[in-house]
């Protein structure tokens, strides 16, 4: 896909949609655990955004797939202003849309993660590939990656 991110299409939310459903019919043969970047979390927060018509027309059966999988999302977080700094490689004049987008998807994953309810734990990704890398493993090593009806405010590590 071309052009930037905030630009695509319903079509192009709606493949990635089922692709993902599909998918799932192989993770769910698997006998271990599993990392899957952006899942139906990330892929149902671009389309809230992008096209909330494909994110409603899917939002059910996701939801059932969340139930089913009870996936432990590993938010990786990274500050506005790094954010800000990663985007610069787009042009000026689309700068503050990136911005924009980046900053929606950014709260639309936690509103996903709320709406689900599902266990989260926030990782500072504002270092090189490397050192989140190791803290993301580090973090998915230990036990516990869960959120209580007490306590449902997102885990940060």
């Amino acid at each position: 896909m071309s052009g930037p991110a905030w630009d695509y299409d319903g079509l192009f939310d709606e493949r990635v949609i089922l692709a993902e459903l599909a998918r799932d019919v192989l993770l769910r043969r698997q006998q271990t655990s599993f990392f899957v970047e952006t899942w139906h979390i990330g892929n149902l927060a671009h389309a809230r955004i992008r096209n909330p018509s494909v994110a409603s027309k899917y939002e059910a059966e996701i939801s059932g797939r969340v139930s089913e999988f009870r996936p432990c999302v590993y938010f990786l977080d990274i500050p506005i202003d790094l954010m800000r700094c990663r985007t610069s490689h787009y042009k000026q004049s689309s700068f503050e849309h990136a911005v924009h987008f980046y900053e929606q998807v950014h709260l639309e994953i936690r509103r996903v993660v709320d709406l689900f309810r599902l266990d989260c734990v926030v990782i500072d990704a504002s270092a090189d590939v490397e050192v989140t890398t190791a803290e993301l493993l580090r973090t998915a090593a230990e036990p516990g990656c869960s959120r209580s009806e007490s306590s449902p405010e997102l885990l940060t590590r």
